[in-house]
């Protein structure tokens, strides 16, 4: 699976010049597979998507948004340049399915690849770049947030 991920994912983020404020990020897959974070395409959707930015910490625990302002750095200058990143790396990811064996897809109880599913991802990364850019410009507006902003 390694060098799959390698050829089909981290060399094409890494051609990319737009892409040059995730290249850390994405250099740094070998050495979490190699380490065993990442076992599965899955692993590694969720990592490159959630360690993309510093802000997407939005609905997960204390504990957990400690966790990852610990080990991360904001690679994400702006929404679009997440947004960019992620589809990109979508794009990549859908291509990589069909060469990868199932098994190192994602575990049972996770939710299969399917056009379906990327078709949704993508709907989620965007909702969540447009949620980001609103934040923003409220808070450069000098605006309160409420329930629905993205707080880090």
């Amino acid at each position: 699976m390694c060098e799959q991920i390698h050829k089909y994912i981290v060399k094409p983020i890494l051609r990319q010049q737009s892409l040059k404020d995730f290249h850390p990020l994405v250099r740094g897959v070998p050495r979490r597979i190699g380490s065993r974070e990442i076992t599965t395409l899955r692993d590694l959707e969720k990592t490159l998507i959630f360690l993309a930015p510093v802000s997407i910490r939005c609905g997960l625990s204390a504990r957990s948004v400690a966790y990852f302002h610990a080990i991360s750095q904001d690679y994400s200058r702006s929404p679009s340049s997440y947004l960019n990143f992620c589809e990109t790396y979508i794009d990549c990811l859908h291509a990589t399915v069909d060469i990868v064996h199932e098994s190192d897809h994602c575990s049972p109880s996770d939710r299969p690849y399917t056009n379906n599913y990327f078709i949704d991802l993508v709907g989620q990364i965007r909702r969540y770049a447009q949620i980001v850019a609103s934040t923003r410009a409220k808070k450069e507006r000098g605006e309160d947030l409420d329930e629905m902003d993205v707080t880090s």
